[in-house]
């Protein structure tokens, strides 16, 4: 059993071919409608040099990449803010990197194991350990602040 009517897409695609073959500008029919009624509309008989020309002006204007219109690659749309993007991040960081002065990484005291030692008895619950971490961190403070002074300067 075959359905002889036409779907909603084909009466569409119809509608717009009809409306581009009467130069009605509006929706686009597809390529190979417009191939295919070309055809048709010859039916034998040889068209006229204008016509002909009317017919290709429209072709060309409808389809990227006939008679010398290359058509253009996807990829292309993406190259200007993609790029744009790229070279004000690579600008950005060349800035940083180039300030003098600019500050690097500081290497802190690494806590010594008695300091390890006591911070885990003191998390245990042991009475005598908060009074040895109490000090084990004052020193090791001390350490710490010593070395960024060090590096950046400031009050001693």
């Amino acid at each position: 059993m075959t359905d002889d009517r036409p779907s909603p897409d084909e009466q569409a695609e119809a509608e717009a071919l009809a409306l581009a073959l009467e130069g009605v500008p509006g929706k686009q029919p597809p390529p190979d409608a417009l191939e295919a009624a070309g055809l048709l509309e010859l039916d034998g008989q040889a068209m006229s040099a204008e016509r002909e020309q009317a017919v290709w002006e429209r072709i060309e204007a409808a389809l990227p990449g006939v008679e010398g219109r290359p058509a253009r690659p996807a990829w292309r749309r993406w190259l200007l803010p993609v790029g744009s993007v790229a070279l004000a991040a690579a600008a950005a960081l060349a800035l940083v990197v180039a300030l003098p002065g600019a500050p690097g990484a500081t290497a802190l005291p690494r806590p010594d194991p008695g300091l390890l030692q006591h911070q885990a008895e003191a998390a245990s619950g042991a009475d005598r350990a908060a009074v040895r971490l109490d000090a084990d961190m004052r020193a090791y403070r001390a350490n710490m602040f010593a070395s960024l002074r060090r590096r950046y300067g400031g009050r001693s």
